[in-house]
């Protein structure tokens, strides 16, 4: 909230351009740091802030580390992913859809958030009972969140495939880029609808300290699906091969997805009374997740 108010001052107001940008996110950055340790140093949180508690446990740090290393990969592949993309749009459509790719990637990130955001949610809320080892209450939050992500991906889908023009004129009047955008969202959103299911399922195994299935997941949909996509189906479609390369990376990453769901079923989703999980795979006592519990 504080970057967006002081950006337009800064910005416009006094007329600092792109600096004025720069100094608007660190300012924001440094306000919200000051009031985090303010709650911590005043002792309002449960969670001690000392010199002593700083001390290095490496058993914890590994495995904070194994866990965290999934939404790491993700973030690399993404940086990754968006070089490989780049670069095919301009081989096969110039800077026009480049353009147009950045556009579109706004939109997904804003569809994609209140997925993410539900996720995150899901995430200590699992890691804690499964912890405490209340089974049946972990399996109720799994199923939940499944079916919230799943009409929130339905509803968002429907919205991007009938209107798309609506979400690009809140950048653009250009009729080229909206008529180019358009058809390139109508592909890229065909499978949206599929896709809480793969958010969720790569956030619950992270939830659970699972990590080679988290680790699996995280690099399915960018690196094993969309980036060999990118580079191969243009080769046959041209540029419509880079949007197709989303819906079928999407397809293949909540097949997995599902396939992974459903070898784990009986530890993970059947209902029933709390009761210990299969002991084929040793668990952690207390699951560790990004969100910290």
């Amino acid at each position: 909230m504080l970057n967006i108010i002081l950006d337009p001052i800064f910005i416009f107001g006094l007329n600092m351009g792109v600096a004025g940008a720069a100094w608007a996110t660190v300012i924001s950055q440094a306000a919200v740091t000051v009031v985090l340790l303010h709650y911590y140093l005043t002792g309002k949180s449960s969670l001690s802030l000392t010199w002593r508690d700083l001390i290095v446990r490496w058993n914890i740090l590994k495995e904070v580390t194994v866990v965290g290393m999934p939404a790491f990969v993700q973030q690399a592949s993404g940086s990754i992913m968006m070089i490989v993309i780049n670069t095919m749009l301009v081989q096969h459509g110039g800077d026009l859809y480049l353009g147009i790719f950045g556009l579109i990637q706004r939109i997904i990130m804003f569809t994609v958030m209140p997925l993410i955001g539900v996720m995150q949610g899901m995430m200590p809320i699992v890691g804690y009972n499964f912890g405490a080892k209340k089974f049946a209450r972990m399996r109720e939050t799994i199923w939940l969140t499944l079916k919230v992500v799943t009409i929130a991906s339905v509803v968002i889908s429907a919205l991007l495939l009938l209107v798309p023009t609506w979400f690009l004129r809140i950048f653009t009047n250009d009729p080229v880029v909206l008529e180019e955008g358009a058809y390139a969202m109508r592909i890229m959103f065909i499978v949206f609808s599929v896709v809480g299911i793969q958010v969720v399922s790569g956030g619950l195994y992270q939830a659970l300290g699972k990590a080679k299935p988290a680790m699996i997941l995280s690099l399915s949909r960018q690196i094993i699906f969309l980036i060999p996509l990118v580079i191969i189906l243009p080769q046959f479609f041209g540029l419509t091969g880079v949007w197709l390369a989303f819906p079928v990376s999407d397809f293949l990453s909540t097949i997995l997805a599902v396939y992974l769901l459903y070898r784990d079923r009986d530890t993970i989703l059947v209902k029933g009374k709390d009761e210990d999980l299969d002991q084929g795979e040793e668990e952690p006592q207390i699951a560790v997740t990004s969100s910290g519990v």
